[in-house]
């Protein structure tokens, strides 16, 4: 994938298991929803069948709406058997702590939902895990991340073999409605319209020593999965873009974090940039107006300012940046009916 190329995103059809379940429930036809987004209803015999990312969010979307529910994502995740992983979970299975089932889970994730946005981190005595979607997918995808974050915890209940108890959880989008499956899946009720979809575990809890692993057996099983969808290789120009979607929101988004993240210095990254006929500024300005798109499109409320979440350190950066782009931005459908002056909240 090169910059002026930029893959489409495609997931197994195992993503879709439970969905019939979920669907019948709540007395809606999954066949007949299935085909009005343009996905082959054969596809839930197939889990190895790929389809596109973007169908799979606005299935999820179409089916709560028409169903009238705002948690339609954790009933899908209920109704699930736990086979939607394959081999990937056999490789789950393999680690030696629930905290490296996390981490093995961030380096494999791409088999399973391609465009599936994946980080960790450790803050006092925290781990706080963090989901998301690439800005090139449509939005909403309020019920993408609700099966993503209850899937997230279901898999760590199922190798541990216990309940996993959440400190805290929170989702970008405004509070789409009560459900007791908050506190049934999580352990409490989120807060709502934060920065990050994220869940925060004690990390006593992560430490959790499971079953002895089997190195040898994991390494198989790891090729065999390999093997099985093939090896994703992002180009530099991909991987920096990740960092910088990551980095932005904490206005620590310079060349040289990124190039540090990288584990290479600034002038390597920048050459390695401009042989793929980009630059590093490019790259922020190209994922700054996706960033603000796929706001408007996706219905998120950021508790702070449009500033902050762009990575500008001052309003008067952003307002010159926002002068420039403004137009660009609201070439977007579905943000010609914004008023301008929601970008400056």
């Amino acid at each position: 994938r090169d910059m002026g190329d930029y893959h489409q995103c495609f997931s197994r059809a195992a993503v879709l298991e439970g969905y019939s379940k979920a669907t019948l429930a709540v007395g809606l036809d999954p066949i007949a929803l299935l085909k009005q987004s343009d996905i082959d209803p054969y596809c839930l015999r197939y889990p190895d069948f790929k389809i596109p990312t973007a169908s799979i969010i606005q299935l999820l979307e179409l089916t709560a709406s028409q169903a009238n529910v705002a948690d339609f994502g954790l009933r899908m995740a209920e109704c699930r058997s736990g086979s939607a992983l394959g081999l990937a979970e056999l490789v789950l299975a393999q680690q030696p702590t629930l905290g490296a089932v996390i981490h093995k889970l961030l380096d494999i994730a791409w088999v399973q939902v391609d465009g599936l946005l994946l980080a960790v981190e450790n803050v006092a005595g925290f781990v706080v895990f963090t989901a998301d979607l690439e800005a090139s997918l449509p939005g909403p995808a309020h019920q993408t991340i609700q099966l993503a974050m209850a899937s997230m915890i279901k898999i760590l209940e199922r190798v541990a073999h216990t309940k996993i108890h959440c400190a805290a959880i929170s989702f970008q989008c405004c509070e789409p409605g009560p459900s007791l499956r908050y506190v049934k899946i999580f352990g409490k009720n989120p807060a709502y319209g934060a920065e990050q979809n994220a869940l925060t575990i004690r990390e006593t809890d992560l430490a959790l020593t499971l079953r002895p692993s089997d190195p040898v057996l994991e390494a198989r099983l790891l090729n065999l999965l390999l093997d099985t969808t093939g090896v994703r290789e992002p180009t530099i120009v991909d991987r920096t873009r990740h960092i910088i979607q990551i980095l932005l929101p904490t206005g620590q988004c310079r060349i040289t974090r990124v190039a540090a993240m990288l584990s290479v210095d600034r002038r390597t990254l920048n050459r390695w940039l401009s042989n793929h006929g980009v630059s590093f500024s490019e790259l922020v300005q190209e994922v700054r107006m996706e960033v603000i798109r796929s706001s408007l499109r996706r219905e998120v409320k950021i508790r702070g300012s449009m500033s902050d979440m762009l990575g500008f350190a001052h309003r008067s950066s952003f307002s010159r940046w926002w002068s420039h782009n403004k137009a660009a931005v609201l070439q977007e459908p579905s943000a010609r009916d914004v008023n301008p002056r929601q970008m400056l909240l």
